[in-house]
């Protein structure tokens, strides 16, 4: 801690010296800036809420078009792909643009909730919209802002309430699926207050290739969100809970494909974040952050608990923003705790039953400025962590102020190896490798952005190094499991993506392609599609009724099956999901909205030797209280 101490006190220094020359700057002339202006967001890509970069917004439309896996909305992003084991409630993985599952931050409300008991990852199976208005996504190295874990992005789940609302959905469908969530928002000029309790159940479907066992789930989600300004604060709280149960089948040796069996996982996961922001100054605004992030998991073998996992995130930090009328600027210090806890049955290949913990204090920054045809920023951001060498994290940017908009980006960033890769454990499974070396990324995209009155598209083309990539599926012949190592040389993630946004005939249109190109030693990567693409439209049919479509197509990828050794690459054909919603509205206060999800029946697979779900339907009544 010691080493840390004189980047700490820097920092505080600064963000303390910068109240006077915020005050001076109360008297700076406020010029007309005719050029076009930065895009504005509330959390996903900075500190200082002004963005250089494409952020891509999933709005309360999208996330009501929906009724069974709220994840499957998530490959409408560009770059986004979703690897499932089964329905709702089985594990599911986002690799974005090419990389890793745990190099991708999720936050709720500004709290991360990557789960260091899980490899760091996001376990998008227990993705409950309950509450969430809103969600922000960034691609592109992002760890110079949001540390270790953002190197290939971020995703920000918003719960934040812009309108007085009290609503009831209660939608009954296929797999004999209830789902029922209630949220009341109450919003005022000093501040809000949201409440949203939510519930699902389901019998599922089965995720074997063979046998009949359903693999059913259920999941209640509660949050609370509030905010209040009080003498030139602005004080707010955010608190979630999340308590779910999914069976999920067994994939012994020899083939390590699914079988029938029971098998339950159950998960409580928990997060609470409590801010005070000073906003008595226009152009100094300070703020003081503490949150916390937690999630149990516990798997149980015929009714019997087997084995258990804690993963809990602890983060306290100090910002501050210097907004001047052409220049903008943050500094950051912040602590963050994590700790991994594992309890197994110890066994002839070992004791599982250990608990770790790591410390990484840092000390960031993020300088934008405007100049007549361009806007530059800079991000730059230093950790020092208990476990591994201390690690440096940058972005540079530039965008043009004009129609149509140019920019450009390069970042660098460093992922740690997670406590599952290190200490990991598993019998006669996975045995942890705790000598592994931190991944290092370099980044760089370029693209166009072009914007009207009733739409806009951009294009972005990007090439992404990493270094020291860790390999989790390297098979110790005297350990008798897998486990995990560095690989040497350079993987790359290149591609290409377009999206566009119009208002044409009447309807609102939506449209995505990605090309991804992800390799190591010019060999592809598992359970990355290189071509990916997205359509949806909504429109209004008459004053009543409403509808909206959705396709999207995610094309062939490599997996592997792992019954050989080594390892046997096998091909996971394309395949193309169609999805339409029908809402009925008679009247302001109610109406009731007809899903289909899977409306092809298509048979596909995002993961070797799993099925997944079929066709779906869910019809669901809406209330407005």
């Amino acid at each position: 801690m010691s080493q840390e101490l004189p980047a700490i006190l820097v920092a505080a220094a600064l963000i303390v010296l910068a109240a006077p020359v915020a005050a001076a700057a109360e008297d700076e002339d406020e010029d007309e800036d005719e050029e076009e202006a930065l895009e504005e967001v509330r959390v996903a890509a900075s500190r200082i809420g002004v963005v250089d970069q494409r952020v891509v917004v999933l709005d309360n439309d999208d996330l009501a078009s929906t009724g069974f896996h709220p994840g499957d909305l998530l490959p409408l992003l560009p770059g986004f792909a979703l690897a499932t084991s089964g329905p709702r409630g089985s594990l599911s993985q986002a690799r974005v643009r090419g990389a890793e599952a745990n190099h991708l931050l999720v936050m709720i409300d500004g709290v991360a909730v990557n789960d260091p008991a899980a490899g760091s990852e996001y376990d998008f199976g227990n993705l409950d919209l309950t509450a969430i208005d809103g969600v922000e996504f960034l691609a592109g190295p992002q760890s110079a802002v949001w540390g270790s874990d953002a190197i290939a992005g971020v995703l920000h789940f918003d719960t934040t309430p812009e309108a007085d609302s009290r609503r009831l959905r209660v939608g009954y469908g296929s797999h004999d699926t209830t789902n029922a969530d209630l949220g009341v928002a109450r919003v005022s000029e000093r501040g809000h207050l949201k409440v949203g309790v939510g519930h699902i159940a389901s019998d599922g479907t089965n995720a074997a290739l063979d046998g009949t066992e359903d693999d059913g789930y259920a999941n209640t989600t509660a949050h609370l969100a509030a905010s209040r300004e009080v003498g030139g604060w602005d004080l707010s709280l955010a608190a979630r809970a999340t308590e779910a149960e999914a069976a999920y089948d067994p994939s012994p040796a020899p083939l390590y494909i699914p079988m029938d069996g029971d098998r339950i996982t159950t998960t409580d996961a928990s997060l609470l974040r409590a801010t005070a922001r000073f906003v008595g100054k226009e152009r100094f605004v300070p703020w003081l952050t503490v949150a916390r992030n937690r999630t149990e998991r516990a798997h149980a073998t015929d009714g019997i608990v087997r084995n258990g996992t804690t993963g809990e995130r602890d983060t306290v930090s100090l910002s501050a923003n210097l907004l001047l009328e052409r220049q903008r600027v943050n500094m950051t210090i912040e602590h963050v705790v994590e700790r991994f806890d594992q309890a197994a049955p110890t066994t002839v290949f070992g004791d599982p039953n250990h608990g770790q913990r790591t410390r990484t204090s840092s000390v960031a920054a993020e300088y934008q400025r405007d100049l007549p045809l361009v806007s530059v920023s800079l991000s730059a951001r230093a950790d020092a962590n208990s476990a591994f060498r201390h690690a440096f994290a940058y972005r540079l940017g530039a965008t043009t102020r004009t129609s149509p908009r140019w920019f450009a980006n390069l970042g660098r960033g460093v992922k740690n190896p997670t406590f599952i890769e290190r200490f990991g454990y598993a019998p006669n499974a996975f045995i942890g490798n705790p000598d592994l070396q931190p991944e290092t990324s370099l980044g760089v995209e370029l693209g166009i952005a072009h914007a009207w009155d009733d739409g806009s598209v951009t294009l972005a083309v990007f090439d992404a190094s990493l270094d020291d990539e860790i390999d989790g599926f390297v098979f110790d012949p005297v350990a008798l499991g897998f486990t995990a190592r560095n690989i040497a040389g350079s993987s790359r993630r290149r591609g290409a993506e377009l999206t566009l946004d119009a208002d044409w005939h009447g309807a609102r249109w939506r449209a995505a392609y990605a090309y991804v190109d992800s390799t190591t030693d010019d060999m592809r990567e598992i359970r990355r599609p290189r071509h990916q693409g997205s359509v949806t439209m909504r429109r209004a049919v008459s004053r009543l009724v409403s509808l909206g479509l959705g396709l999207t197509y995610s094309g062939a990828s490599l997996d592997r099956d792992f019954s050989t050794y080594p390892a046997t690459p096998v091909v996971l054909d394309g395949f193309r999901l169609l999805r339409a919603d029908v809402k009925f509205q008679p009247s302001p206060r109610w109406g009731v909205q007809l899903l289909l999800e899977n409306a092809l029946d298509e048979d596909y697979a995002t993961v070797y030797g799993y099925r997944s779900p079929g066709l779906s339907a869910m019809a669901r009544a809406v209330v407005e209280l």
